[in-house]
């Protein structure tokens, strides 16, 4: 192990959340560049929209436009608010927001597709690939932290619900409850 991983000033730092009287904190420039691609995708959706208002598919392009920009907008937002509460500019954390720009640029490569033939397959694909690279990061800081993640009785009652109504072959039973310790 190097010595940068082990004062924590280099590749590899502790995972510690931003004090609460911290003011003002810039945007890094991978932060930007982050924005610049979610900017991408929205210019997509709404190309995609202008496209159907001019067809006169009101409704469609709506809905497609609402569909998409939820998820978009979703990502974006979680991401953001994991940015402003952890701000570790460190290799991992780059490597996820890299992994999470992809994911993006993956989604928006999906929205035309969506559009005309109602294939959502390659935006769920760039969405999961962003879900999966923001988790990897909430289980670093909980790993840093020695806090529990663990889903909400309600949330899990929920979950069971749905899985029994929907697809019970599909689900299990109960819904593990992960932990993320030291």
């Amino acid at each position: 192990m190097s010595e940068h991983a082990i004062t924590g000033s280099g590749t590899v730092r502790r995972m510690r959340p931003r004090g609460r009287g911290e003011t003002h904190r810039a945007a890094t420039p991978l932060e930007l560049f982050f924005d610049l691609c979610f900017v991408v995708a929205v210019a997509q959706a709404g190309s995609q929209l202008a496209h159907d208002l001019s067809g006169a598919h009101l409704r469609h392009g709506i809905l497609g436009y609402l569909i998409i920009f939820f998820g978009i907008w979703w990502a974006w937002m979680n991401f953001t608010w994991f940015a402003s509460a952890y701000d570790t500019d460190d290799v991992p954390y780059r490597i996820c927001t890299f992994v999470q720009i992809v994911g993006a640029l993956i989604l928006a490569a999906g929205v035309p597709r969506a559009f005309a033939d109602a294939d959502f397959a390659v935006t769920v694909t760039g969405y999961v690939v962003m879900r999966v690279a923001l988790i990897a990061q909430w289980l670093r800081a909980a790993r840093t932290r020695r806090t529990r993640i663990q889903l909400p009785s309600g949330a899990s009652a929920s979950w069971r619900m749905t899985s029994k109504i929907s697809s019970p072959h599909l689900v299990p039973r109960t819904w593990p409850r992960y932990r993320a310790t030291r």
